[in-house]
């Protein structure tokens, strides 16, 4: 086998072992279809090497039968069985049960709790999203109906009406804005001191609301959802309200999330993970096989020893 041999045996074991690292995302190289694929292609070009090299032994045995050496076929042939067989089944019936045992039942089981607990965080924050939606469209008639004490007295407006308002239903932010984002009334209402301010509406989202009804989403980067709409009986002015949610339950959610998406993309890999231990199972394989050849020729060759191309 000479030095190719080994060479091709450590080439194979560490291109497979690299291509099984990086599907798993256990290396810093991100598993893009051409890093997949290049790798793949190099498993693919040691396995030919390996067989290659293979070929050469069985060729061997072919020669050394034609001159009627028995023994050194049959002991190289009894070598690779007893070799290779167990690693074949090994790899067989730990892919059977991995697949229809561990794997299945994984699937099974955990996609319908992933899908539920993403049914139940979804639930949660569109009802409170309805929740504030609805009490800013009650708060925003209030006003609009309002606007004669507005114009009377401001201060008054907040003080008495306004932040009442907030209170009543449950906003601990409440401001009227104007389109360039200036603060035209704003709640008098003091937060916590754990819980920060949230951020103004954008400019652009603000052009983007029209006489349709309040709009609910989560703020960005905040534990807020927060409700814009604009006021009728006001030129240019808006009601901006949130309510924040307690960060446990919304780290919570968020946690949810992210292990949905890290199931997914588990999932997706799951075909070149199993690809790449299939590929690891070939060339183990083929390195058992290889070195059984040689053991056997080494011990024919020293138990009748013979000349063998």
């Amino acid at each position: 086998m000479g030095i190719i041999g080994p060479i091709a045996v450590v080439a194979a074991l560490l291109s497979s072992l690299t291509t099984f690292l990086v599907l798993a995302k256990l290396t810093f190289v991100n598993p893009t279809l051409d890093v997949v694929v290049t790798l793949l292609a190099v498993n693919f070009i040691t396995v030919l090497l390996l067989l290659a090299i293979i070929g050469r032994e069985v060729w061997h045995i072919v020669q050394a039968r034609e001159r009627g050496a028995r023994l050194h076929l049959q002991i190289t042939a009894l070598f690779s069985v007893v070799a290779v067989v167990p690693v074949v089944l090994v790899a067989v019936v730990a892919s059977v049960n991995l697949d229809r045992g561990l794997d299945r039942q994984f699937l099974i089981r955990t996609r319908p709790v992933m899908e539920n607990s993403a049914i139940v965080s979804e639930a949660y924050l569109n009802e409170h999203k309805r929740s504030i939606q609805a009490e800013t469209n009650f708060m925003a008639a209030d006003v609009a109906l309002a606007k004669p004490q507005f114009n009377q007295d401001i201060e008054r407006f907040r003080r008495q009406f306004f932040t009442t308002q907030a209170l009543l239903r449950n906003m601990p932010v409440a401001m009227m804005l104007r389109s360039d984002q200036s603060i035209i009334v704003r709640a008098d209402i003091r937060l916590p001191p754990e819980v920060q301010e949230p951020p103004l509406p954008p400019i652009d989202r603000l052009a983007q609301i029209e006489d349709n009804g309040a709009v609910a989403e989560m703020l960005r980067d905040t534990n807020y959802i927060g409700a814009l709409v604009k006021l009728k009986n006001y030129d240019d002015a808006y009601l901006f309200a949130a309510r924040f949610i307690d960060l446990h339950v919304l780290e919570q959610v968020r946690q949810t999330e992210n292990s949905i998406q890290g199931y997914a993309n588990l999932e997706a890999r799951r075909v070149g993970v199993q690809l790449a231990s299939a590929m690891m199972y070939a060339v183990i394989a083929l390195t058992v096989l290889l070195l059984a050849m040689r053991i056997g020729f080494g011990l024919a060759n020293r138990l009748a020893p013979a000349e063998i191309a």
